[in-house]
Parts: C-alpha cells; sequence; structure tokens
C-alpha cells in the first residue's frame, strides 16, 4: 500500500506517518498542495490524507484532480479547523 500524507503541521505528519510505518506501510509526506500535485503526477496512491488546508490554500482541488486521475485512490480530508469558512464543503469536495 502506498499512501500520500499531505499536512503542513510537522508534528502530526510525523505521528501519522510513524502508525502507518509502523505497520509496514509507506508513506510519502508533503507540506504543500502544489508538492502533492507533484508526487500525484509521478506516482499513484492508494490512500491520499489531505489536510483540506495548508499553507499554500487547500487541497480542495487536489482532491477533485485526484479523483478524476486515479479514481480507484480512497481519499480522506482532515483539519484542525473547528468549523469550515463560508460553511460546509462536503459537497464540493471528492473525498471518501
Amino acid at each position: 500500500m502506498q499512501v500520500l500524507l499531505v499536512e503542513d503541521d510537522i508534528v502530526a505528519a510525523r505521528c501519522i506517518k510513524k502508525e502507518f510505518e509502523a505497520a509496514d506501510i509507506a508513506v510519502d509526506t508533503v507540506r504543500s498542495a502544489t508538492d502533492a500535485m507533484s508526487r500525484t503526477l509521478r506516482a499513484t496512491y492508494d490512500l491520499a490524507i489531505l489536510d483540506i488546508f495548508v499553507d499554500d490554500g487547500t487541497t480542495i482541488s487536489l482532491s477533485n484532480y485526484l479523483r478524476m486521475r486515479s479514481p480507484d485512490t480512497a481519499i480522506m480530508s482532515i483539519t484542525g479547523s473547528a468549523a469550515f469558512p463560508c460553511g460546509d464543503h462536503g459537497e464540493v469536495m471528492s473525498a471518501d
């Protein structure tokens, strides 16, 4: 299994990656939507874990792109934000 983790919080990324690697699951970790897009052009992932709000914007467009490019990739969107600005984004995101 190959996992893409997009998380700009270094501590959170390290903890999540550590748990997956303890189960012998390979994890590519990036901190921005731009870096994630670059990775998805070079590799196919079984699971993408996307922090919705990262330093260079959001991963909403990335989740939509992944859904079109790799329909078999499971997508999990996460956030530390207590509320979404401008309402719920559930309908516009291509997350599982």
